[in-house]
């Protein structure tokens, strides 16, 4: 058999390998081979781009060259940028309050300058000294990169003016971006991205300009550039050592009137002493009236970040997920009457609390176990994941309005998928598999479009428990897929789309 090299294989087929390799390594390592691979390959290789991380060179490199070559930026769909290092100045929640601050800076540092220039008048040896070292020092950052003192920064600061609205504004984010403050670097990586369609983003401790540049978008500041105009998927995650997120930079993200989906994980209240100072007030949630986003992911959250403010803009919204942080505060009730106006779009429901907190409830204070009202007015719905204690018509608690609700009441005629979580104990197995046999035996006119039923599994339990077993007969015999998953399963084991795999 003849030996070939991989020069010797067509561009098409070369391009599929790339498109194949699954690590950015991988695909750097294909494009450095060789001149030949290199132009063919490196569009490709940019169309995901990764970035960030706690040193400033590689953003500064990534921001250089896309600076320098706009076809390159304009090939990039996908970015993922790992949580970057934060200085954190003025620590101010708004630009404009931030820049004040600057400007005062300024003004009382050219007042120093002047003074200190009448005082040193004639003593031109000193003076010497001073402007040596001042040339020394010149474009330093505060991280010490000899790269950052040898940047270019007039295509940068070309590229602020296109965004800003004055002198003064340009200096301020020249400014930071020159004392090494990646913040202000990657806000303004953003901007050169025309077709960025999916931003993967793990938001550091203390960021502010990403969310300041967002809002100039909001505002139609951007509009002499096409940045976030494609922009239609944010995947948000936060710094492992401070989970607690500022829920505060998502919100821009759900008025960009190209986005449809958002996906955040850990999404809390308040970062605590960072947002002390800041006046308790979301300007850009008091006054939206409208967001296009039709699918949103939240995975572990406190809910108490004016999150229903936000739903409630979401008027197309199509798929809601949530999986809340534990049993303290979680009303499914609430989550129910807040959904309902949307009844007419939502095609997905899916509802659980944090895995850990299986089990630790204390039934007597909270409201976790509570069933939730009937889903019947939910006319679009076709796949429902609920825990068995929030299941209407289990009835697994005694006591209330809706106790004596069947699943034929319960459940909308669209339902085509209906997944049961957290079931508890053998008690309440029993019950939900003789409540659902009952259904399918004699009441599945009510819900002509169910196709998959899904169960998750007690962990003491075999794969296929025998008091299932007449339940999957059951299933079979109308033509229902019975699924029996673990604690563990993923979205493929589910039958559906879960919650979004984490980035990494």
């Amino acid at each position: 058999m003849s030996i070939f090299g991989l020069s010797e294989v067509t561009p098409e087929v070369i391009l599929e390998i790339c498109k194949h390799l699954e690590t950015p390594k991988d695909r750097l390592n294909l494009v450095c081979c060789s001149r030949f691979f290199h132009d063919l390959c490196l569009p490709l290789l940019y169309q995901r781009l990764w970035t960030g991380g706690k040193d400033l060179a590689p953003i500064a490199r990534v921001v250089r060259t896309l600076i320098k070559k706009p076809a390159l930026a304009a090939r990039v769909h996908t970015l993922h940028l790992f949580d970057w290092e934060t200085y954190i100045g003025y620590n101010f929640a708004e630009s404009d309050e931030a820049l004040n601050a600057f400007k005062e800076d300024r003004a009382m540092e050219r007042e120093q300058a002047d003074t200190n220039e009448e005082a040193n008048e004639g003593d031109a040896d000193d003076q010497d000294g001073i402007e040596e070292n001042r040339d020394d020092d010149d474009n330093a950052s505060d991280n010490g990169s000899i790269y950052l003192k040898r940047f270019d920064y007039g295509p940068l600061r070309e590229q602020a003016k296109l965004v800003t609205r004055s002198e003064d504004e340009t200096d301020y984010w020249m400014d930071e971006i020159t004392i090494g403050n990646a913040d202000a670097w990657v806000a303004l990586l953003l901007t050169l991205l025309p077709n960025l369609q999916r931003l993967e983003i793990e938001f550091p401790y203390g960021s502010l300009w990403v969310r300041w540049v967002l809002k100039w978008a909001i505002a139609g500041r951007l509009d002499s550039i096409p940045a976030f105009k494609s922009l239609s998927e944010v995947y948000v995650d936060w710094d492992s050592e401070n989970v607690k997120a500022c829920c505060r930079n998502i919100m821009p993200f759900f008025l960009l009137p190209s986005m449809r989906r958002l996906y955040a994980s850990k999404l809390f209240d308040r970062l605590g002493m960072f947002e002390e100072a800041w006046v308790d007030r979301d300007d850009l949630t008091q006054v939206a009236q409208f967001s296009p986003v039709t699918h949103i992911e939240i995975d572990e959250s406190d809910g108490q970040w004016g999150m229903w403010k936000v739903v409630g803009i979401c008027k197309n919204l199509q798929s809601f997920k949530y999986n809340h942080s534990g049993c303290v505060e979680f009303d499914p009730v609430t989550f129910h009457e807040e959904l309902f106006p949307l009844r007419e779009t939502l095609q997905t429901i899916w509802l659980g609390i944090q895995e850990s907190s299986h089990g630790n409830c204390m039934e007597v204070s909270h409201h976790c176990n509570n069933p939730l009202p009937s889903f019947k007015d939910f006319t679009s719905l076709k796949t429902l994941r609920l825990r068995a204690k929030n299941l209407p018509g289990l009835n697994l608690k005694s006591g209330r309005n809706h106790a004596s609700m069947t699943f034929a009441e319960a459940l909308p005629s669209s339902l085509e998928t209906l997944q049961i979580a957290d079931i508890g104990n053998r008690v309440n197995l029993r019950t939900l598999v003789r409540e659902l046999q009952d259904h399918i035996e004699h009441a599945l006119d009510s819900t002509p479009a169910l196709r998959e039923i899904a169960i998750e599994l007690l962990l003491d339990s075999p794969r296929m428990p025998r008091l299932l077993l007449d339940l999957d007969r059951a299933c079979t015999k109308v033509g229902i897929k019975f699924y029996v998953c673990g604690t563990h399963d993923g979205r493929a084991k589910w039958r559906t789309e879960g919650f979004t795999p984490r980035v990494q």
